[in-house]
């Protein structure tokens, strides 16, 4: 019979996205693209999951210059992973549902 483990749930990602916007998650600090150096990165989707040990909004942004597409995978509470399910109707919300938003813009 396999042994059930306790994991002590971590919320990882926590320090450097705010999550307090009801629109999308966004940086504390700004990213620049480790491939090209660009810093106009998009907002590409968020979607929240829930795992036997938690929830976690993966967040995806693309690149202006290379295009590459990069995902964070920030823990999030109970609470905020209902209010999310709440605000938009559902776990995924993509950028055409809010426009396109350079995630680097507030610095």
């Amino acid at each position: 019979m396999p042994v059930q483990v306790q994991v002590e749930v971590k919320l990882v990602g926590r320090s450097f996205w705010d999550l307090s916007s009801d629109l999308i998650p966004l940086p504390k600090r700004k990213i620049r693209c480790p491939i090209c150096g660009c810093d106009v990165i998009w907002f590409k989707s968020v979607s929240v999951v829930r795992r036997p040990t938690g929830y976690r909004a993966d967040v995806s942004v693309k690149c202006n210059d290379c295009g590459l597409v990069q995902t964070f995978g920030v823990h999030i509470t109970d609470e905020e992973y209902r209010r999310f399910i709440e605000h938009w109707g559902g776990t995924v919300v993509e950028y055409f549902n809010v426009g396109h938003i350079n995630i680097n813009e507030r610095w």
